[in-house]
């Protein structure tokens, strides 16, 4: 199996996306550093969006903001604003963790994703030919804890919703499992094998869900309650 120098994957220092914040990172800091994030948010919006990635947010952003919305986790929101905060209506949209799981192996792989992916892409294109035996082997390795923080989109969703044991946010929609597997379409991109299995096995689909525990449990919970077949259902 293959050895992963993580330190070397951690991102350069930038500030945490998530609650695996440096001691250096407190509310107040939040609030004075990071208050301009709330810039691109229209007054006149009642929802506010939490854009966790891979589920849909961007579609959502450009329809209801008209633009793009960043991958702020909730408490970065709430500290560098808490009265805006309190008054909007806070929303996020949850993915089938294997899924979603599937979808960012395929977008790191693709001519899509940033120059910041281009390690990640590297390392990815070592473990196999395509998407399956690449998540396959990925979900094998010894420290996969330590590589799903180091490669933003593969954090947990929870992680972008939560502060410590709180749930920040007031809305949360479970989108629908598609029945097309989107993200096949995008290894067309790159030079690895055009044979691909339009479906996840069931051994490794168990196996994401382990490792998404909370994100599975949180995913079944909203899917009970508000299910949506696409991130623009709430506002159409």
């Amino acid at each position: 199996m293959m050895s992963i120098d993580y330190n070397y994957l951690l991102p350069k220092p930038r500030w945490r996306v998530l609650k695996h914040l440096p001691k250096s990172t407190s509310k107040a800091v939040a609030k004075y550093k990071y208050n301009s994030i709330w810039n691109n948010i229209s007054p006149e919006k009642d929802y506010l969006l939490i854009h966790i990635p891979k589920n849909g947010g961007t579609a959502f952003s450009k329809a209801y903001y008209g633009k793009m919305i960043n991958h702020y986790p909730a408490w970065l929101w709430k500290f560098s604003n808490s009265d805006r905060f309190a008054e909007m209506n806070s929303i996020a949209f949850l993915r089938e963790p294997s899924e979603r799981f599937m979808s960012a192996i395929s977008y790191v792989l693709s001519s899509k994703c940033p120059a910041s992916g281009d390690k990640f892409r590297r390392y990815l294109l070592c473990l196999g030919n395509n998407t399956l035996e690449i998540a396959s082997a990925l979900v094998e390795l010894e420290d996969i804890s330590k590589f799903i923080y180091s490669c933003f989109w593969f954090t947990p969703q929870s992680d972008f919703i939560f502060w410590k044991d709180n749930l920040l946010i007031d809305s949360l929609f479970a989108i629908r499992k598609s029945s097309k597997q989107n993200w096949l379409s995008d290894t067309r991109s790159i030079n690895i094998s055009s044979h691909i299995d339009n479906n996840i096995p069931i051994e490794l689909e168990r196996k994401i869900l382990n490792l998404y525990h909370e994100d599975t449990l949180l995913y079944l919970q909203a899917l009970s309650h508000s299910p949506v077949n696409s991130v623009l259902d709430i506002i159409s």
